[in-house]
């Protein structure tokens, strides 16, 4: 489970940078190795990829922010999965219950909108 930031991104986009990295998206008929598809689509019936948290600015510079918890389909998917560990296991516990995401600066790792990424 990736939670990630993006500032200006297509789907494609994301897609094929997870798949050019070696972590195609669960269940990703395009760009996932066939045997590997196959094998995600035993425990989760859709492409797993979720926009949980748009932020934009309208032409007044408001910002504004629209929030969607994971769907119960990808909360079913997530479940079935065993956690490596407590700390995975709570991680993903939010995810399940379909709570709504946290803070972005609740998330480790993430630090800022200018920072580039080296």
């Amino acid at each position: 489970l990736v939670v990630m930031r993006v500032q200006k991104s297509r789907r494609g986009d994301l897609r094929t940078h997870f798949a050019g990295a070696g972590h195609p998206t669960v269940a990703d008929g395009k760009y996932s190795e066939r045997e590997a598809y196959l094998r995600d689509r035993e425990w989760c019936a859709r492409k797993f990829m979720h926009c949980f948290r748009l932020e934009f600015r309208d032409s007044k510079d408001v910002t504004h922010e629209c929030c969607e918890p994971l769907p119960h389909d990808l909360r079913s998917s997530l479940a079935k999965l065993l956690p490596r560990g407590p700390e995975s296991a709570a991680a993903v516990e939010a995810w399940i219950e379909g709570q709504r995401p946290k803070p972005w600066q609740d998330y480790v790792g993430l630090t800022g909108t200018d920072t580039p990424v080296t």
